[in-house]
């Protein structure tokens, strides 16, 4: 295949690539046009058979009236014989006209017999096949919406994993936010303690060394060593 052969390949699938997926897309809504469109030709289907019924029994009826006209006939002709030659010719001719008569309309009762059992039976077989279809137009309708539901309550659960996600990211970081901010006050606190020296007045009560500041518990003990001296 030449490289100009394959290039119009090339471009005609691509022209037939959109219309591939829109037939994928609406497959069932296409499924259910082709049923629609087969309901009719049965209803077209029915509606022949019905006028083949109706001419078969025409044509039967028919048959009927000229048997009982050519039985008439014959009896008439039977009698003429008797009476008047020409006129058993002639009723004669007519018996043979109607016999010829009830030979083609009997072949062609034959034939509209023939049809009408061939419709009938292909009628029913459309009649369950398109029954079928119909149920199974149900059966997929109801696996697209599970589809379909599955689908969305896999969306729906992976959006609520991703919120629930975030709180939990969220709650971290104002926890550590307020842990820090916590852990900032306590470091002021120190460095304040520590340039302001109070924090040696603290080291110095815990080791029970007086710091020399004034104050009533000194102001005490001093009065006692007094006293007792």
């Amino acid at each position: 295949m030449s490289l100009y052969q394959k290039l119009k390949l090339l471009m005609r699938a691509s022209a037939e690539e959109p219309v591939r997926k829109l037939v994928e897309i609406n497959d069932i809504k296409i499924f259910e046009q082709e049923i629609f469109e087969v309901e009719h030709t049965i209803k077209s289907a029915k509606l022949h058979l019905a006028n083949v019924k109706a001419e078969a029994k025409s044509l039967s009826n028919s048959i009927k009236e000229l048997k009982s006209r050519t039985g008439l006939l014959e009896q008439q002709t039977l009698q003429a014989m008797e009476k008047d030659e020409a006129l058993s010719n002639d009723l004669a001719a007519l018996i043979a006209e109607d016999e010829i008569i009830i030979q083609e309309q009997q072949k062609h009762l034959q034939h509209l017999n023939k049809l009408e059992t061939r419709l009938m039976g292909d009628l029913k077989t459309a009649v369950r096949s398109i029954q079928s279809h119909q149920r199974q137009v149900q059966i997929i309708k109801a696996n697209q919406h599970n589809l379909k539901g599955s689908q969305c309550l896999s969306q729906k659960t992976q959006s609520l994993n991703g919120t629930l996600r975030d709180l939990n990211d969220s709650l971290n970081n104002i926890n550590q936010r307020q842990l820090r901010a916590g852990y900032l006050d306590e470091a002021e606190g120190e460095i304040e303690t520590t340039l302001s020296g109070s924090n040696l007045d603290h080291r110095l009560e815990a080791s029970g060394i007086r710091s020399g500041h004034h104050d009533a518990k000194a102001v005490l003990d001093r009065l006692r060593l007094l006293k007792s001296a």
